[in-house]
């Protein structure tokens, strides 16, 4: 499903830095957005904060996302942060 960036909602997250995007970037303009973010219920990010970012920098407007269920489950919400990161 389509979602406006600026209805995704990137609260506290373990990763704060995104190191270098222009390659993201120069992939994201030339053929689109491979592995669309993933955000809950409630448009909370979950996994895809470099590409959200590169996303956000390439001034679009709405991406492709993924909606997991998470009912309000903050450990299961940082789970899905961790195993994205490693």
């Amino acid at each position: 499903m389509k979602l406006k960036i600026s209805e995704i909602i990137v609260g506290e997250r373990v990763r704060k830095e995104t190191g270098d995007l222009a390659l993201l970037k120069q992939s994201i303009k030339t053929i689109g957005l491979i592995n669309p973010v993933v955000v809950n219920e409630k448009n909370e990010l979950l996994a895809g904060f470099r590409r959200l970012q590169a996303c956000k920098e390439l001034e679009l407007e709405e991406i492709d996302v993924n909606v997991v269920s998470m009912q309000s489950d903050k450990v299961k919400m940082l789970d899905w942060e961790y195993h994205e990161n490693i």
